[in-house]
């Protein structure tokens, strides 16, 4: 759902674009992009997922085991930045 979601919101963005929308309607700070957001949360999601199966494998080291327990920590916490970023948009709050 988050990919078809993002499809839709590029070509909206590519719509206003072309009408030249974006310097009519100003709701939105030019710094929060949501497809943009959109992406790199769902790419934390997707690394988190997959380090996830790297710690459950029995082919690693505790010693790599750890580090990358830290490294799914770190991205945890900034996925959890990027989701209070997406849900603090004027299109988060609307729906």
């Amino acid at each position: 759902q988050i990919h078809t979601l993002r499809k839709r919101l590029k070509k909206f963005n590519y719509n206003c674009k072309s009408l030249s929308l974006e310097k009519q309607n100003k709701t939105l700070p030019p710094e929060v992009v949501l497809p943009e957001l959109l992406g790199k949360w769902h790419d934390g999601k997707v690394l988190i997922r997959h380090l996830k199966k790297a710690i459950d494998s029995a082919s690693i080291n505790s010693q790599e085991v750890s580090q990358l327990k830290k490294i799914q920590t770190k991205i945890a916490f900034n996925s959890q930045i990027l989701l209070n970023k997406i849900n603090a948009t004027k299109w988060a709050q609307e729906s």
